[in-house]
């Protein structure tokens, strides 16, 4: 074998393993499926244009801490927009409880699971600052709150938008 044969043999082989690497990554971009977004990146300005806005808007300042804790810890398990959040959400949690209720969201039902929302946050939000709670624990007692405060949310809603 010559050395020009041998330079040859190195570039044909070289070009063959390029091509294989080609095909390989060209099929995994067929077959992986697209990237999505972070749950905590969601387009949280969507789903409030699909929920709507209410009257009353320190539920809907609440809603906003809600919706960014819960569907990620929802969707992916993830916590840390929770853990990040917690005393924020509390805060906003204790402001509604403290506003004056818009006509149509003033009944005592609504009223008391304000009430309950404004606590249930507030341990919630101790929890997490003790650091003591496991993230099992934190999802279940966030997706009580949850259930509570769309209870408020649905009985805030004009009787024509109740399906």
């Amino acid at each position: 074998m010559t050395p020009n044969m041998t330079k040859a043999a190195l570039r044909s082989l070289a070009v063959s393993a390029f091509a294989v690497v080609m095909s390989a990554a060209s099929a995994a971009a067929q077959t992986t499926p697209p990237a999505t977004k972070p749950m905590d990146k969601m387009d949280h300005a969507k789903m409030e244009a699909e929920h709507g806005k209410s009257a009353w808007k320190e539920m809907d300042a609440y809603h906003e801490f809600m919706m960014a804790t819960w569907h990620p810890a929802k969707g992916t398990g993830d916590m840390a927009p929770l853990k990040a959040k917690a005393a924020d959400m509390a805060k906003s949690a204790k402001l509604w409880a403290d506003s004056k209720a818009p006509k149509g969201c003033d009944a005592p039902k609504l009223k008391d699971a304000v009430v309950k929302v404004n606590t249930e946050t507030a341990d919630l939000a101790a929890l997490v600052a003790k650091g003591s709670a496991d993230d099992a624990t934190l999802k279940a007692k966030l997706s009580t709150l949850h259930d509570t405060f769309d209870m408020v949310e649905e009985g805030c809603k004009p009787e024509a938008t109740h399906k």
